[in-house]
């Protein structure tokens, strides 16, 4: 219920940025502050021009949130409010509200706010140095023609206004901050998850989800310096599909994408945690094993193979599977050295009948 109040007066983080929800906010507050004004000057008597003029501001924060709000004319409703508050309400509360010994300077503060909230680079600056001036010469005004200064009949009547104006001051500014915090933050948070979606983008296979080609070549650069200053063991384990172009002309590309898909899924449960899988190219799949001794991939490949070879794949069963398996480890190989290992070694599996496994030796190719 809250949530659809502060959409509605608001406007939602959709089609509302932070600074034109914010400004909305201003004109609602404008609308609380100069509706309670109003009350505390008919409580007070004081002169009757004040709690017009309340009522007058009133009118006009509608009519700002109104522009802003629902037709969204953000730059027009910014203007009309900051050149208002500037140079027609400072004066006004300065001359009419006992100046600077009044309450009304506490809500100098928040066009200060204001203008720093809605406004970036120089317009933003230009506002707040016009802000500035006005106090100062009002300032001067007051200390050089002090008669011109509508002051307090009474001790109470200062004191009170002086009270509820602070308080109000105190607890808009904290509601503000409150508001513009948690918007920060839900930008921000928006903002991590979009460069995570991106990131992820960036390294992942559009259609397998696993590492793309790219991030498995930095992976394994990276492994390799880790097991070479640990002196660990690495192994490399390259899977390739039998005959998939048959199974492309045969059962169209679609078909032949959801085989993909589902021999991914099975890669995935088979390996381990720590091991690393990715789309190589093509029907042509990389897996890096840190930490495994050339038996201990053997082990895996083989367990892979036949858990791909009793598998019905397509969407009713009708497709079986059998892949080419190369493994090699590592000892001592860069990146360029150790793939082209591990790729003979497919290959000579596949020259060997396919649906099998080649462990890489010297003299294979």
């Amino acid at each position: 219920m809250l949530q659809k109040a502060m959409q509605f007066f608001l406007g939602n983080e959709k089609d509302f940025d932070l600074e034109h929800r914010v400004f909305n906010f201003y004109c609602i507050l404008g609308l609380f502050v100069s509706l309670l004004t109003f009350l505390i000057i008919c409580y007070l008597d004081l002169p009757l021009i004040a709690g017009i003029s309340m009522l007058v501001f009133f009118v006009f924060a509608l009519f700002c949130w109104y522009l802003s709000r629902f037709r969204r004319l953000f730059r027009i409703s910014t203007f009309m409010a900051v050149s208002v508050l500037i140079f027609v309400l400072t004066p006004g509360l300065w001359i009419l509200n006992s100046g600077s010994t009044g309450g009304g300077q506490y809500y100098f503060v928040f066009w200060g706010l204001l203008i720093s909230s809605i406004y970036r680079g120089w317009r933003r600056y230009t506002w707040l140095v016009l802000l500035f001036i006005t106090i100062g010469v009002l300032m001067y005004i007051e200390y050089t023609y002090p008669f011109i200064i509508v002051t307090y009949d009474n001790r109470n009547a200062r004191y009170f206004d002086v009270y509820t104006s602070f308080i109000l001051a105190m607890l808009s500014t904290t509601i503000i901050f409150i508001i513009y915090s948690n918007g920060y933050r839900n930008e921000h948070e928006h903002v991590k998850k979009y460069a995570a979606h991106m990131e992820k983008i960036a390294i992942t296979d559009g259609l397998t989800g696993l590492y793309n080609h790219t991030h498995l070549y930095s992976c394994l650069e990276n492994e390799l310096k880790q097991a070479e200053s640990s002196q660990s063991s690495l192994s490399l384990i390259m899977v390739d599909s039998d005959h998939f172009k048959m199974l492309n002309d045969t059962y169209g590309h679609p078909t032949g994408n959801l085989v993909l898909i589902k021999f991914a899924d099975i890669m995935r449960s088979t390996i381990r945690k720590s091991d690393i899988a990715g789309r190589y190219g093509g029907d042509e799949f990389l897996i890096i094993c840190p930490n495994t001794t050339l038996e201990e991939a053997i082990f895996t490949t083989e367990k892979l193979r036949k858990i791909v070879e009793t598998t019905n794949f397509g969407e009713s069963g009708q497709i079986r599977l059998t892949i080419s398996c190369g493994v090699t480890t590592w000892a001592g190989e860069n990146c360029s050295m150790i793939i082209e290992q591990v790729d003979q070694a497919l290959y000579a599996a596949k020259r060997s009948g396919r649906n099998r496994l080649e462990v890489y030796r010297d003299n294979i190719a």
